[in-house]
């Protein structure tokens, strides 16, 4: 499966509740072999899910002008990440949630503190 296959699905609740689309893939890098590069193999983390179909973060997940992430944070309103171990399924037409699965915040820092990476 590609990223492009990935961005824009559904995102649905088990129950078949539909909670929004996938804006992001996040992906999180294991610590080096202390060279400092933090070279590996890149592990999902979860996905970005929007109540807001077609938002996109313009590439400033991290950081931005004022002014942008302004914009941003309104268009963006709802929007959480659902973490990979809450992923129940996925396939080419939507990802399904577990019963359990928690909200994350979607803000990027170093990585994500409270998903396992």
């Amino acid at each position: 499966m590609l990223l492009s296959d990935i961005l824009g699905l559904a995102v649905l609740e088990d129950d078949g509740t539909r909670v929004g689309t996938v804006v992001d893939v996040r992906l999180g890098l294991p610590p080096g072999d202390g060279d400092g590069t933090g070279a590996g193999l890149a592990r999902v983390l979860g996905f970005a899910v929007s109540p807001h179909p077609r938002a996109s973060y313009l590439g400033y997940g991290c950081t931005g002008p004022a002014v942008v992430s302004t914009v941003l944070g309104w268009r963006h309103r709802g929007t959480f990440l659902a973490a990979w171990d809450d992923v129940g399924r996925l396939d080419q037409q939507c990802v399904t949630l577990r019963p359990s699965y928690r909200r994350h915040p979607i803000q990027l820092v170093n990585r994500h503190r409270d998903v396992d990476v």
